[in-house]
């Protein structure tokens, strides 16, 4: 069993069902969900693709919750899920850095939105809380994946992909390993910032924070 806390459009749902697996997801925002329930009625899968329904295609049976993860978290049993894999908004002023580019403006007015919290150490704080309940609902030894990049903030450069690993692991998790995801679908083109003036990068790339339950 697969679990998505911050589902989106359903993007780890569907390929869960691409590849045998049962999945549920929770995604605060209605407007993602009504999407995912789209995707649900128009395509089934057959031989690990997704396709048109008819023609032998089996449903998508991967079901999707909406509402704030915090709420549904708790309700889900202990030692009952196989994995969890979140992609949860990339820190606060997500609505401003990403509202003029449609691969990441999946923004919303909701205080609940990990996104409009107040500033890092709040976004952090939820970030364990979210880390402590699915600690609880995984089977022991089995791995959280998040998907978090890197951002750019009051002049400094804040490496979150390493921030949320390490206030995961206070909460109970070893941290087994990163990948860095150049993903071309999402690629922003280079921009001259401070040209002449000072260095400022352009962040290219995603971090795939691999952790794993610790026993006790």
């Amino acid at each position: 069993m697969v679990l998505d806390p911050f589902a989106g459009v359903g993007g780890t749902l569907l390929a869960a069902e691409m590849c045998d697996r049962r999945a549920v997801g929770i995604e605060l925002d209605r407007r993602w969900v009504k999407i995912y329930e789209e995707v649900r009625k128009r395509f089934g899968v057959l031989d690990g693709a997704l396709v048109p329904c008819g023609d032998g295609a089996r449903p998508i049976e991967a079901r999707m919750e909406c509402g704030d993860c915090l709420r549904a978290l708790p309700r889900i049993a202990s030692r009952s899920i196989d994995l969890v894999i979140a992609d949860p908004p990339y820190g606060v002023g997500h609505r401003q850095v990403f509202r003029d580019e449609t691969n990441f403006a999946m923004i919303s007015k909701d205080p609940r939105d990990l996104g409009n919290l107040p500033d890092l150490g709040a976004y952090l704080e939820r970030m364990q809380a979210v880390g402590r309940e699915v600690r609880r609902i995984l089977k022991d030894e089995r791995y959280f994946v998040v998907l978090v990049g890197d951002r750019f903030m009051n002049g400094e450069y804040v490496p979150l992909g390493t921030k949320v690993a390490e206030a995961l692991r206070e909460v109970g998790f070893a941290w087994k390993g990163l990948k860095i995801w150049w993903n071309k679908s999402t690629l922003r083109r280079l921009r001259p910032y401070a040209v002449k003036m000072s260095f400022a990068p352009n962040i290219t790339h995603q971090n795939v924070v691999i952790l794993k339950k610790t026993k006790g």
